[in-house]
């Protein structure tokens, strides 16, 4: 291979390095205590999956639950006029003694419909 082939392919590789290290090191978005609701037709959502809950004891949600939080105004912000849910989230649940972590649960960043969740929550 000529230098500036592997000059090419090193850059390439250092790109994408640099890409995956940015988006794997998002900081999780703390939203504080949440108050429950219930599911609306019509509104949008930003939808998540449970990953972890501090502590275990006393846990409503399951590792793998799926969560939607109600977008309004202000929430989640908005980036070229569409409202971008962030990748990873915490809250705690309306008692306040449990923490809970999530990821959101599809490639799909903006807010949609959600119909199928185990818990629903109004706009932080």
């Amino acid at each position: 291979m000529s230098r500036k082939t592997i000059l090419i392919i090193l850059g390439t590789l250092i790109m994408l390095l640099a890409f995956f290290f940015m988006f794997a090191a998002q900081e999780r978005q703390d939203l504080g205590r949440l108050t429950v609701s219930q599911h609306v037709t019509g509104q949008t959502y930003c939808q998540y999956k449970i990953t972890k809950a501090t502590p275990e004891a006393g846990r409503y949600f399951n590792n793998g639950d799926k969560v939607c939080i109600e977008c309004c105004t202000g929430w989640p912000p908005t980036v070229q006029q569409n409202q971008i849910c962030p990748s990873r989230i915490s809250f705690k649940a309306s008692t306040g003694l449990v923490t809970y972590e999530a990821e959101r649960w599809s490639v799909d960043q903006g807010c949609d419909d959600c119909s199928d969740a185990r818990g629903y929550y109004v706009c932080p």
